[in-house]
């Protein structure tokens, strides 16, 4: 997969694949990590998508713990050995560029939930920035 550039955002860049997909893998979970190479080595499979958070529950692990990178790396690593282009949702920066590091090409990043928050707690500060400096909050 030399060469080829990361697909971000909601219109990925469809020249990272060096074929039309015609399966993809979804939602691995314990049972996945544990059979990984058994998986990957499907004739035919072009991408495996990790969703972290299910894996972490699937695990009983909580999501981004040494434990949970384990089976993310198990899965990332057999998906290079067996030429099959890898994913995953990402929720931070550092989980897309610790993806992207290992060699994932399709990065799902966000969620609505993280940008309703984002853009509630931005409004919040603006409408916190209007109030006169000396006045504490609560007083009217």
């Amino acid at each position: 997969m030399t060469g080829m550039t990361p697909a971000m955002g909601m219109f990925p860049n469809v020249a990272c694949f060096r074929r039309p997909s015609r399966n993809i893998g979804l939602g691995i979970r314990r049972a996945g990590v544990e059979a990984a190479d058994e998986i990957l080595a499907t004739p035919g499979l072009d991408t495996v998508i990790i969703g972290p958070g299910d894996l972490a529950l699937s695990l009983g692990v909580p999501m981004g713990s040494e434990e949970h990178w384990t089976a993310v790396d198990r899965v990332l690593t057999s998906a290079a050995a067996h030429g099959v282009s890898t994913g995953a949702f990402c929720f931070t920066l550092p989980d897309v560029e610790r993806y992207l590091t290992a060699g994932a090409r399709l990065i799902l990043a966000g969620g609505d939930l993280n940008w309703t928050m984002g853009g509630a707690m931005a409004e919040w500060h603006s409408i916190l920035a209007l109030r006169p400096a000396a006045e504490p909050l609560g007083t009217h």
